[in-house]
């Protein structure tokens, strides 16, 4: 469509200098004052006015070209952008927390590089938001489906955030037990060995166990 566009405004900017010379023929007929002047200037205004009626229909099919080009380049990178979303959602939306704490801490840095990786991905998101309000501010002729894929596009990322900041939470809790577990079965080696020993120094004090040396 642009294409077929260009073309014609080539070729009406290509009538221009034609267009010029029959108005100044005409003017230069009106100086000699040719038998003809009148009729000739009538077909020369004609000429003009055809030519410059021309102008406001081509700016026209070129806003309009324009505004479709910026609506269905957001759509696409609405699109994009709400495909990415879903791509990390069943990561966010993980049920799996680890069965050791080795395995909740590989979790853990998982988790942090998803984090990280929506924080860096933010401003692209932003720059389409960006695009879809200057067209509202600009009154676009499909402002209200604009602001609706707008809207959609910032709740999706919302819950994103959202159920990636719960996942944050379940692994930190499902760490500290972790931790807590480490050093309770630690607790309980460490009081069973104190035990043993005290068995034996006891049994030893009483004769019941002689060593040999």
């Amino acid at each position: 469509m642009f294409c077929s566009l260009q073309l014609l405004e080539v070729d009406i900017n290509t009538h221009q200098e034609k267009v010029q010379d029959v108005a100044d023929a005409a003017q230069e007929f009106k100086e000699a004052k040719h038998f003809m002047n009148k009729e000739l200037q009538a077909r020369a205004k004609e000429v003009q006015d055809r030519y410059a009626s021309l102008h406001e229909p081509a700016n026209i099919r070129r806003d309009n070209l324009e505004e479709a080009l910026l609506m269905y380049q957001f759509y696409r990178d609405v699109e994009d952008e709400l495909s990415w979303i879903q791509d990390k959602k069943p990561i966010a939306e993980s049920t799996d927390l680890g069965t050791s704490l080795d395995g909740v801490q590989i979790l853990m840095k998982k988790h942090q590089a998803l984090e990280a990786e929506i924080v860096a991905h933010e401003p692209l998101i932003d720059t389409v938001a960006s695009a879809a309000q200057q067209m509202i501010k600009s009154k676009h002729f499909a402002s209200a489906e604009i602001e609706n894929r707008l809207d959609k596009l910032h709740s999706e990322l919302q819950q994103l955030k959202e159920v990636s900041s719960v996942r944050r939470v379940k692994l930190q809790d499902a760490l500290e037990s972790q931790k807590v577990g480490r050093v309770g079965l630690s607790c309980v080696s460490m009081s069973a060995l104190k035990s043993s020993r005290c068995c034996l120094n006891n049994l030893k004090k009483s004769g019941k166990i002689e060593f040999a040396y």
